[in-house]
């Protein structure tokens, strides 16, 4: 039977990823190959292309804009978030890989009137940039039981990983 010492000294850290997991938006990757054809993706199909020798990406409506390309909630994982915020026996934010996140700003604080959590952007485009601000923030503020919410199966395989590197902490992962 766990104490009641232990229940309070739960410090808990709810992370979620933006693209695909609590909005989806028309924003997307931008490919040229090596033999000059080009491909769009969108986040669902960035997270599972395959990079191959001599591909070129642009970022740009990920990274760059300042205003989110035709955003729809994914009301699910939403209400989970809405609830995590609420929760004032925990910590709630949103890491994505975007680079300026004024549009997710924007969006969550001015139309949907929501705040008290945090936004960090990466900047970068695979999961060793939530790995590292993840293991920061952890070991900086004594987190022990994170639990985070991404449609990457990577992103998820690469964050469970802390677990083995930072002691006495219990990551859970959620695959939207």
């Amino acid at each position: 039977m766990i104490s009641l010492k232990e229940i309070l000294s739960i410090k808990k850290l709810n992370v979620f990823d933006f693209d695909g997991t609590l909005v989806n938006t028309d924003s997307k990757v931008y490919v040229t190959h090596s033999n000059a054809t080009k491909s769009k993706l969108d986040a669902d199909e960035f997270n599972k292309y395959k990079t191959k020798s001599g591909d070129k990406f642009d970022y740009s409506e990920f990274f760059d804009l300042d205003y989110l390309i035709n955003p729809k909630l994914i009301k699910s994982v939403f209400n989970k978030f809405k609830n995590s915020i609420r929760d004032k026996k925990s910590k709630t934010i949103i890491l994505t890989n975007r680079k300026n996140t004024i549009g997710i700003r924007n969006y969550f604080n001015k139309k949907l009137k929501l705040s008290g959590f945090d936004i960090i952007g990466t900047g970068i485009p695979n999961p060793s940039g939530k790995y590292n601000i993840l293991k920061s923030m952890i070991e900086k503020y004594g987190f022990n039981h994170i639990e985070i919410y991404d449609d990457s199966s990577s992103n998820l395989n690469v964050l469970k990983k802390l677990e083995n590197v930072i002691p006495n902490i219990t990551i859970n992962v959620h695959k939207v």
